[in-house]
């Protein structure tokens, strides 16, 4: 993906980017940085944001998420966050409806998605039916006792 893209997904104002959990300039940061950030994982997150008009807030992509491996936020793969009910930071769709149906069904039907995680409230029977639109992705509970927060995880294909 060309930064050009990188550039229309941080100025999109279908992308927010969470004050409360990870500093936003880290987060557009990340996205702008084609050493680091995979281009599966732009082209994931054009889809979401810039095709299908889809607002979403980012919680984090790679700085600030502990070494998951190179497979996922440390090697660039994958980003979290939540669909939102409008353009403004913080308006988090409700876990279950019509923003979040569209969302996981985007989201679960691209050729660019490996693994779709539903973490805290995100993660119900309806939503694992809805992210499961076609063979080879996995959707899991992406939450520990204690540690189970409201967010999506996004892991792009990996080459």
């Amino acid at each position: 993906m060309t930064l050009a893209i990188r550039q229309a997904i941080v100025a999109s104002p279908y992308a927010r980017f969470a004050s409360s959990v990870t500093d936003p300039n880290k987060i557009r940061a990340d996205l702008l940085d084609e050493r680091h950030i995979d281009t599966n994982l732009i082209a994931l997150l054009k889809e979401i944001i810039l095709d299908n008009q889809i607002p979403f807030e980012f919680t984090v992509v790679r700085f600030g998420h502990h070494d998951d491996g190179p497979h996922g936020h440390a090697g660039g793969k994958a980003a979290d966050g939540w669909p939102l009910q409008s353009t403004r930071e913080g308006d988090w769709a409700p876990a279950e409806g019509v923003v979040m149906d569209k969302y996981l069904k985007v989201a679960g039907a691209s050729q660019y998605i490996r693994q779709l995680g539903l973490g805290g409230t995100m993660f119900t029977p309806h939503n694992v039916q809805q992210a499961t639109q076609r063979m080879g992705v996995y959707v899991f509970h992406d939450g520990v006792p204690g540690a189970d927060f409201d967010h999506g995880h996004l892991g792009a294909i990996f080459d």
